[in-house]
């Protein structure tokens, strides 16, 4: 097809389709000026067998559709030459984490969940003419693989998935992670942040725990020593948390899944008992803001340990804790 407008020109033509599903896999351009362009997808099946046709075999996944590569060319001197290549790995061995931090990983074939994993870019020399300089197809495809050619470059990976494949953990060029915590069954976002699943925590109190941890409320949120849910007070929705002296609510951090260094916690404690609010023994040090009847407190910490419980009494209706 050729489109004209204002004087200028561009003919497209879709040169190859995917013999099985009809899709559009390269796209040949040509501007007003003579100059030819190209776009080329490469399906992820053809890089990863098992998620090819269940008519060539019963036990692929049939994920037809789902892309792995794109080129992007310039025709010089009747020759394709590339301009960018941009590559999404797949891959199908993920680790759960429950509402008790436990990690599981599926060992039957079934339940191994193919989804995107990590995207990379080549980036090398450029000619004078924009293409790539000494380009080459050296991309370890395999699931195995632990690093890449130097000029294949990394620009993110999801780290985590929920059972729904919702990602819930990512990290980015610079080592940079961004979470999301989900609650009433993973079907609801409950808080984002800019940190390790593992270094960020939030509960509303909203959601009744589950039979197998009737102590925990929400990712890893534990009461303890008579700490109760209740609906006779609430800032938000309709539950709060009611933890009577001794009693502790707290976010359990596992060894090696945060890093040490200064986190900030913030909850609403109701203002009737707010100035008993304690975190692991010691007054709420940070800012205090009322609101009605209920008070915002926040609190710094420093933790240096593997393992950290934290502690407060009060009652409590919405919890956060983020590393800062």
């Amino acid at each position: 097809e050729t489109i004209i407008e204002k004087g200028f020109s561009q003919t497209t033509n879709y040169t190859k389709h995917d013999f099985l599903t009809g899709q559009i896999l390269e796209v040949e351009t040509v501007d007003s000026k003579g100059n030819q362009f190209k776009t080329e997808l490469i399906p992820a099946y053809t890089k990863y067998s098992i998620m090819g046709a269940k008519v060539d075999n019963i036990t692929n996944k049939n994920m037809l559709t789902q892309e792995t590569m794109s080129k992007t060319y310039l025709k010089v001197n009747d020759q394709w030459k590339e301009t960018g290549v941009g590559i999404s790995t797949w891959n199908n061995e993920w680790t759960y984490t429950n509402q008790v931090g436990t990690h599981t990983s599926p060992t039957n074939s079934d339940e191994k969940v193919w989804r995107k994993h990590k995207t990379y870019t080549w980036q090398g020399d450029l000619n004078s003419d924009g293409t790539l300089q000494a380009y080459t197809d050296n991309f370890d495809w395999s699931l195995s693989a632990s690093a890449q050619a130097s000029q294949w470059k990394q620009l993110s990976e999801i780290t985590k998935y929920n059972h729904y494949s919702m990602s819930l953990e990512i990290e980015d060029i610079n080592s940079n992670r961004a979470a999301t915590k989900t609650g009433d069954n993973s079907s609801k976002v409950l808080a984002t942040g800019n940190a390790r699943y593992g270094e960020m925590f939030y509960t509303g109190a909203e959601y009744e725990s589950p039979t197998i941890a009737p102590t925990y409320i929400d990712q890893q949120i534990k009461m303890d020593n008579g700490a109760i849910r209740t609906s006779s007070k609430f800032h938000t929705g309709k539950y709060s948390v009611e933890v009577p002296v001794g009693g502790r609510l707290g976010a359990i951090y596992k060894g090696n899944e945060y890093r040490t260094g200064k986190y900030k916690i913030s909850v609403w404690v109701h203002k009737e008992n707010h100035l008993n609010a304690r975190i692991q023994g010691v007054p709420f040090n940070g800012e205090i803001i009322p609101a009605g009847d209920w008070v915002l407190m926040n609190h710094y910490i420093t933790f240096s340990t593997n393992t950290v419980l934290t502690i407060f009494t009060g009652a409590f209706s919405g919890l956060a804790l983020l590393r800062t």
